[in-house]
């Protein structure tokens, strides 16, 4: 070991095992850099699978020069659960002037081969450290600088259990390292390696199934198979779904050196097929819109009625339930329905209350503009309001409804009223915040409104 000053920085040269690291003041790893303030983070993928994949943004938050190390073995983790999370297949050591920030590329690869790669600015964020057999490749990997799509197919290998038949490649010593690592990493025979010198290239497919059904699926299977039916990949068995519309992110990655195989994705619910499609190189995930609307429904039933409340389209096809089997006693009602989800583009929606006679009792249409009103507290308001009539009239409402138009609360449906003084109490409950008004309302039969006050504050 050797110690030098130079300008006024204690600098050690350590020399081991043929690696040599400067060290000069302060240093500190990710994770108790971000525990300690010391440094801040800003982490984006530059696209892709293999390489130099991730950018990391580190800012020193001290007054003194910083060394961070990222370790090999670090995982990093997608914001994104249908994009990988990434693996740091090399120790490096980041230099970050006093309040400054420095961005590092950081060589990695990917650990879930079930989903898709990651796109160029998605975010990421630090996760835990790799454990076992999955640290131990990482640190060989690292050891011996491999970096080749050999060793990606390897790290699929260990992290999801992939066959090891994709494991292959042109370089031979790179190949008897990793086959001797793997041979006892998964308990299997170094013969069952091919270590006969192949152009080893990786495939992938990046993309994503659709379906809608009218029925809830119990026990989905989701596969991909090749044009001969050979299972290659099966993403999930047993899982549930609600009825309606549902999207599935995906990637799939193969070495089969035949260009022209084609490959399929298909959803099963109990052997059925419920979609299928097939898939090649040059597709992509299919962009939805996001819709996130919260809707206010007043309405009057004559009988006690069951209904049902979804999101349809314009042909009426169900794109997600919000309610099933609801039961409205007779009389007039008052109900809000929230939902959010992600839906093809180019449609119109729609959220409809509908009878067990697929009677349309109500309908309002749902855009990507719509946007939940702000939540408060509940407040409970009550008073009097008085008003005089100077002639009897048929068939009237009296209601208190809110600025927006939402009926608050109902005195009286189509009711006689005789000429006079009138004076009712009212007690409602609502959510419009402290600064909401209403107004009192008289209306005839067809809605007209034939008296409307302010209701006092």
């Amino acid at each position: 070991m050797k110690a030098v000053i130079l300008k006024g920085w204690l600098i050690v040269v350590w020399v081991m095992g043929g690696y040599t690291l400067l060290f000069g003041g302060n240093e500190t790893g990710l994770s108790e850099g971000l525990k300690s303030k010391q440094i801040a983070m800003n982490i984006r993928s530059k696209g892709g699978y293999l390489g130099k994949t991730l950018e990391i943004g580190i800012k020193n938050l001290t007054t003194q020069s910083l060394r961070t190390r990222i370790n090999a073995g670090q995982i990093f983790v997608s914001k994104d659960t249908s994009v990988q999370d990434l693996i740091v297949t090399d120790t490096i050591w980041v230099e970050v002037p006093p309040g400054q920030a420095v961005y590092a590329a950081v060589p990695t690869m990917c650990t879930q081969s079930y989903n898709r790669s990651p796109h160029k600015q998605e975010a990421f964020e630090l996760g835990e450290m790799a454990s076992g057999n999955l640290l131990s490749l990482a640190l060989c990997l690292s050891a011996h600088n491999i970096s080749s799509s050999t060793a990606q197919s390897a790290v699929w290998s260990i992290a999801n259990q992939d066959p090891i038949d994709n494991i292959y490649g042109e370089n031979p010593k790179e190949m008897k390292i990793l086959a001797q690592v793997l041979s006892e990493m998964l308990n299997v025979p170094i013969q069952m390696f091919n270590t006969i010198p192949t152009p080893h290239r990786i495939t992938d497919i990046n993309a994503s199934l659709e379906w809608r059904t009218d029925f809830p699926i119990t026990d989905g299977t989701l596969e991909v198979r090749d044009e001969n039916g050979k299972l290659m990949r099966t993403y999930f068995t047993g899982r549930k779904y609600r009825s309606g519309f549902q999207q599935h992110v995906f990637g799939f990655y193969h070495t089969d050196s035949d260009t022209t195989k084609h490959f399929f994705i298909r959803l099963l619910d109990k052997g059925q097929i419920i979609a299928e499609k097939e898939i090649t190189p040059q597709d992509e995930e299919v962009r939805l819109d996001y819709y996130h609307a919260e809707k206010s429904f007043q309405f009057q039933v004559e009988k006690t009625e069951t209904v049902k409340v979804i999101l349809t389209d314009e042909r009426g096809e169900l794109y997600m339930p919000l309610a099933e089997a609801m039961r409205i006693p007779e009389g007039f009602h008052h109900k809000t329905f929230v939902m959010k989800k992600y839906l093809p583009k180019d449609k119109t929606y729609f959220i409809r209350i509908i009878t067990d006679d697929n009677r349309v009792l109500q309908e309002k249409i749902v855009t990507t503009q719509d946007k939940p009103r702000e939540k408060y507290a509940q407040i409970t308001k009550k008073g009097e309001i008085s008003f005089s009539i100077e002639k009897q009239l048929q068939v009237v409402t009296l209601q208190i409804v809110s600025e927006e138009g939402e009926i608050m609360m109902v005195f009286y449906q189509k009711s006689r009223l005789a000429p006079g003084q009138k004076r009712y109490s009212y007690h409602f409950n609502h959510f419009n915040g402290p600064k909401a008004t209403f107004k009192v309302q008289l209306t005839d039969e067809t809605g007209n409104i034939l008296m409307e006050k302010p209701l006092n504050p």
